[in-house]
């Protein structure tokens, strides 16, 4: 149990180093050309995906936090300039004027990796692996929005379908209602339980988002068995690699009292088709469990006697979660599969307070509410694929 535990630790800090050692970009546009709106929507978009904020009004205060690129004509070609705030060059770029020619996608695309080039961003080395100057669209992540189950703060685009399989026992789907508001259902092949799960997500400046949804599960034990958690959630990183803090509140027809959930998630990416992926959770007072202790002993006339000590529900800790790899499908880069580990460590197993335990004077009884095993670690693989939407 310790070298999973070891692991597990090891992995949480090792992503919160890459991500204290990572910044935001900040760029500011000085158009001299004339892009329109489209291609600089467009381009917003695509550069948040690689860690750039892209701005087109600079607070003055904060001049030398930003770098600026100048977009001009030489002889018809598009010429980026970069430079500092001390306008000191960081590098330039021309591109071929048949740039004039494509669409508003295509233009994005191309001075999307002229910038990458430029500041040398992992898009770079993207492009460099498939050797290909093909649209940017091929660079992104499909599946940002989750890592194994839980959610990121990143939304579904509106009417994209997200389907996810695990064992190939529990299946869900998650459909895109909006840019920033999607809704999901899902079951077991036996249809019990059954759960919805809304999000909404609001993106912030740069690579910040938020988002706040619901998890409601209902339909095991009969009608009046529920649990319900409400979370929010806060996902920094683009989707390529990012981390999700959330913070829920859970609370079930089994449970007594709402009781808080932590999660914390990573998705880190190894390869253009690798990304090692952290889910863990962790519930400090999560489960009531109630026991009864009973003194016994015989009277004088040879009569059994019993009498109530003590009786109490009492709170234990949970940690769980998932650690392993997404795979990618090359030639279809919005199906993928996850393969790791599920993990379950209950904390709080000594039920029974010690002065009681061993006593032959009394007995006890223990009627717990959900139980659980003292360590659990079993295989996991899951299955992904996005659809409903030309990409």
């Amino acid at each position: 149990m310790k070298a999973w535990l070891v692991c597990i630790i090891a992995s949480t800090l090792f992503s919160f180093k890459l991500y204290a050692q990572s910044e935001d970009i900040k760029l500011i546009g000085i158009d001299s050309v004339g892009l329109n709106t489209e291609i600089k929507d467009l381009l917003r978009e695509n550069l948040s995906h690689i860690g750039i904020q892209y701005h087109e009004y600079l607070d003055f205060g904060q001049r030398c936090s930003y770098k600026f690129v100048e977009f001009t004509k030489e002889d018809e070609m598009l010429s980026i300039r970069i430079s500092d705030c001390n306008d000191e060059l960081l590098g330039n770029e021309l591109i071929h004027r048949h740039i004039w020619l494509a669409n508003d996608e295509d233009i994005a695309a191309e001075i999307t990796k002229s910038i990458a080039g430029i500041l040398n961003t992992e898009l770079v080395e993207a492009i460099k692996e498939t050797g290909k100057k093909s649209s940017l669209s091929k660079f992104k992540n499909h599946h940002d929005s989750r890592y194994f189950f839980a959610p990121s703060a990143y939304n579904l685009r509106k009417g994209q379908l997200y389907y996810n399989t695990n064992y190939f026992l529990v299946h869900d789907l998650q459909y895109g209602v909006s840019d920033n508001f999607s809704i999901g259902m899902g079951t077991t092949v036996a249809a019990i339980p059954f759960y919805v799960t809304p999000k909404l997500s609001i993106p912030l400046s740069g690579m910040h988002s938020l988002a706040v949804g619901d998890l409601f599960i209902v339909g095991t034990y009969g009608p009046s068995w529920n649990i319900n958690l409400a979370y929010g959630a806060y996902t920094y990183g683009t989707d390529l690699n990012n981390m999700t803090i959330g913070i829920g509140a859970i609370h079930s027809s089994e449970l007594v009292g709402t009781n808080p959930v932590l999660n914390f998630s990573t998705m880190l990416s190894l390869s253009k088709y690798t990304y090692f992926i952290s889910e863990n959770y962790f519930a400090p007072e999560l489960l009531n469990n109630g026991y009864q202790v009973f003194e016994y002993g015989m009277d004088n006339f040879g009569n059994y006697s019993e009498r109530l000590v003590k009786s109490e529900n009492f709170k234990q800790s949970v940690a769980a979660g998932f650690l392993g790899l997404r795979l990618i499908n090359k030639k279809k880069d919005v199906s993928s599969w996850q393969f790791g580990m599920l993990y379950l460590i209950p904390f709080g197993n000594d039920r029974i307070p010690s002065e009681y335990q061993g006593n032959p004077a009394f007995d006890y009884d223990v009627d717990p509410t959900i139980s659980l095993p003292n360590f659990l670690v079993i295989p996991n693989v899951s299955y992904t694929l996005k659809f409903g939407r030309k990409y």
